[in-house]
């Protein structure tokens, strides 16, 4: 517990040093487009999680920073595509499911053309980048990892997982259902990364979610709206916000609810298969 209160203490030192440089840049919080704010900030985020994990790895355990699930090798590419396409998927399963029950709809975007597309596309991928890969690193990496290695890993997911949702219920329009789906896509993400052993994995498939969800269905991002000038997709929700997430975007409504742990579940099976694939391959053969 003396590693995570150590990392915990120099992310914080580093995030306000780092906050004051991305806080100038931005200009002013106030008169800042908000997605410019959101990425300078998971920017310098990201900068000082990496760092903390990396000196706190480093100094208390002698770990490389490729060993916190960093690393570049031949898996790496097939987590990121893996990744993205279950990401979308499940988003496309929120969609799916909250449909039948509400009066969610969506429409072609008669505004949509190739130039802006590529231009709005290429734009969210940048914006939506490193906060992604921010919120990844701090709570799927050295922090829940640690708790991992000292087989704590239940206390871990749920640790991280409610700091998560602590972390975000602070955003606009935010609402109880919403809290309770970010600590559920939590565990999703953290089951992920056990499965994997590679932090590239959650990072795609959060990554993906929020490009899905603000690109091609023009919803709000948790709690924050026109993420993008053309989507593909335009949004008609005309509740009830309880199923559909209303002002919150699709994280906030119980069919977001179902399809965390609908994901979930597909991650425990996985997870038991890859706990068992490890546990065979790593008996001595017999002679």
């Amino acid at each position: 517990m003396w590693r995570i209160l150590i990392f915990l203490s120099i992310f914080i030192a580093l995030q306000i040093f780092f906050g004051s440089i991305g806080y100038s840049l931005a200009g002013s919080f106030n008169r800042a487009d908000i997605r410019t704010v959101i990425f300078i900030n998971g920017l310098f985020s990201l900068a000082a999680a990496l760092m903390a994990s990396w000196i706190t790895g480093r100094y208390c355990e002698h770990l490389a920073i490729s060993s916190l699930g960093f690393a570049v090798d031949s898996r790496t590419l097939r987590y990121v595509g893996l990744g993205f396409l279950y990401g979308s998927l499940v988003f496309c399963l929120t969609v799916g499911l909250a449909i039948p029950f509400s009066s969610l709809s969506y429409v072609l975007n008669s505004e949509w053309n190739v130039p802006s597309a590529l231009s709005s596309m290429l734009l969210a991928a940048l914006f939506l980048s490193a906060p992604a890969a921010f919120e990844e690193v701090l709570f799927r990496g050295y922090l829940f990892q640690t708790l991992v290695r000292a087989r704590k890993t239940i206390l871990g997911v749920v640790l991280t997982s409610a700091l998560f949702a602590t972390l975000h219920s602070m955003n606009p329009n935010v609402t109880e259902i919403a809290i309770l789906n970010t600590f559920l896509a939590g565990v999703w993400f953290a089951t992920a990364y056990l499965i994997s052993k590679n932090l590239w994995f959650p990072i795609a498939i959060h990554f993906a979610w929020n490009w899905t969800q603000v690109v091609i269905f023009g919803a709000e991002l948790s709690g924050f709206g026109s993420f993008v000038s053309t989507p593909f997709l335009k949004e008609i929700d005309k509740g009830p916000a309880w199923i559909t997430g209303g002002d919150y975007g699709n994280e906030g409504g119980l069919a977001c609810t179902a399809a965390m742990l609908a994901a979930i579940s597909v991650n425990s099976f996985l997870l038991v298969r890859a706990v068992r694939r490890r546990s065979r391959s790593s008996k001595p053969s017999e002679s």
